[in-house]
C-alpha cells in the first residue's frame, strides 16, 4: 500500500465541511492535497494545510468542461488520487476512463445506489432489511393503504420527503411531477430511531466505518455526530459491500424498527459528514490508499458538531439534542467541525461561504440546502 506522504490528492466538492475535514486528515498524514469546486468561496479553499485550490466549471451545467478541468489538473499536478465528496462523483464517473486515481465505483453502480427506488430493489435482492418501497407511476399509487413516506427517487437531505398525513395540495404536486417525468417513490413508514453511517470500501472490503445516531439537523443534514458501536448495522454494511464489491465512499441511513432491527432506507454513495468523527486521526488516510486488514473506526466517544448552525437552530436544536443540558454539552464538549486552532481561516470564511449560497438561493428561488448543491446535483432529468 502506498504511503500517504507519497500521495498527491485532489479533493473535489470543497464546499462540503466533510471535504475540509478530509483535506486536513490527508494533509496531516503527509499527503500533498489540493481542493477544487465550482463555487467561488467554498470552505475548503481557505485551509492553510493544502497546496492550493482550483475553481472548476459546474459539474451539473458544464459537465464536459468540468471533466476536462479535472483531467488537466490531474495531469499537471501528477495526482495519484482524486477524492470526490459531493454529487460531482456522478459526473466524474462519466469521465472515469479518462481519469486515473479516481476513488469511486462505476457510473452504473453509483446511479443504482443514488436512485432510491433502485437501491431498495437491490437491498431486497440481496436479502437485506429495508422497508417496502414502491415506485409511483400515477395517481392510483398515491392512494395505497397504510402509512408511506413519499420522496423523489433522486433527492438529498430529505427536504422534499412527505410524511403522512399529506395534504391534498402535496399529493397534487407529486402527481403533477410524476406526470411530467420526475420519478417518485413510496416507502413504508417506519417508526424508530434513526442512524447514519459513513464508510470507506476497497473493492468490497470495509476499510473504515462510523455509525452515529441522528440528533440535531439543519436543512435535513446532521450537524451533530457522536460515534457509537452498532454491530447489527456494521454487519449489514459489510454484507452489502461484499455482495456488491463496492469501491469508494458510501453512507447509509437506517431506521431501527420496533423490534430493534435496522432497516436501510437510503444510500449516499459519496462522502458525508460522518468523516468529522475522525478529526485529528491521520490514520484514516490509509483507508483511501489500499485494502486494510481491519476496518478503522472512530475513537471511542468521538463527538463533533458544526456549532454555528447548531447555535442558529435555536430552540429547535435544543429539542433535537434532547434538552438544554445536552445542547450545552454539544456546544462545550464536542469538537467544532470547522474551527481548528492550527487552521483558523475556514472558520473565519463561513460568512462568505454562506453569503454565496444565500445569493444562489435568492437568484434561483431555492432553499439554502438546495442552493448548496444546485450546480453539482445529479437528478433524473436534464438541469432546468
Amino acid at each position: 500500500m502506498p504511503a500517504a506522504r507519497d500521495s498527491r490528492i485532489l479533493i473535489t466538492g470543497a464546499r462540503a465541511p466533510a471535504a475540509l475535514e478530509l483535506a486536513r486528515i490527508l494533509a496531516s498524514a503527509g499527503a500533498a492535497v489540493w481542493t477544487a469546486d465550482s463555487l467561488r468561496w467554498p470552505l475548503g479553499r481557505y485551509s492553510a494545510l493544502t497546496r492550493g485550490h482550483f475553481r472548476v466549471p459546474s459539474p451539473r451545467f458544464e459537465s464536459a468542461a468540468f471533466g476536462e478541468a479535472v483531467r488537466t489538473i490531474a495531469a499537471r499536478e501528477e495526482l495519484t488520487l482524486i477524492l470526490p465528496t459531493c454529487e460531482e462523483v456522478f459526473h466524474l464517473a462519466e469521465v472515469r476512463p479518462a481519469l486515473t486515481g479516481g476513488f469511486w465505483d462505476g457510473a452504473t453502480r453509483l446511479l443504482e445506489l443514488h436512485d432510491k427506488g433502485r437501491f431498495a430493489e437491490l437491498v431486497a435482492s440481496l436479502g437485506l432489511r429495508g422497508p417496502e418501497t414502491r415506485r409511483i407511476r400515477g395517481p392510483a399509487d398515491l392512494a395505497i393503504p397504510g402509512e408511506w413516506v413519499l420522496k423523489p427517487a433522486f433527492s438529498r437531505f430529505g427536504v422534499e420527503a412527505l410524511l403522512p398525513p399529506y395534504s391534498a395540495r402535496s399529493l397534487a404536486r407529486v402527481a403533477a411531477e410524476v406526470h411530467s417525468g420526475r420519478a417518485w417513490i413510496a416507502q413504508r413508514f417506519l417508526a424508530g430511531r434513526a442512524f447514519c453511517t459513513y464508510s470507506v470500501a476497497w473493492r468490497g472490503r470495509l476499510n473504515a466505518h462510523a455509525c452515529y445516531p441522528v440528533a440535531a439537523r439543519a436543512g435535513g443534514a446532521s450537524i451533530t455526530w457522536q460515534a457509537i458501536e452498532h454491530p447489527a448495522i456494521r454487519t449489514w454494511v459489510e454484507t452489502f459491500l461484499r455482495a456488491t464489491e463496492f469501491h469508494g465512499q458510501i453512507a447509509f441511513d437506517f431506521i431501527e424498527n420496533a423490534v430493534g432491527v435496522p432497516e436501510a432506507i437510503e444510500c449516499n454513495p459519496r462522502a458525508t459528514s460522518g468523516a468529522h468523527l475522525w478529526a485529528g486521526r491521520s490514520d484514516l488516510a490509509d483507508a483511501f490508499l489500499g485494502p486494510l486488514d481491519e476496518a478503522l473506526v472512530p475513537s471511542a466517544g468521538a463527538r463533533a458538531a458544526t456549532k454555528i448552525p447548531l447555535l442558529l437552530q435555536g430552540w429547535r436544536g435544543v429539542r433535537e439534542c434532547g434538552g438544554l443540558a445536552a445542547w450545552r454539552g454539544w456546544m462545550r464538549g464536542a469538537k467544532d467541525a470547522i474551527s481548528r486552532p492550527d487552521d483558523p481561516r475556514p472558520a473565519l470564511a463561513q460568512g462568505a461561504a454562506l453569503a454565496e449560497l444565500a445569493a444562489i438561493a435568492l437568484r434561483h428561488g431555492l432553499s439554502l440546502p438546495a442552493a448548496s448543491t444546485h450546480d453539482l446535483a445529479w437528478n433524473d432529468r436534464p438541469p432546468l
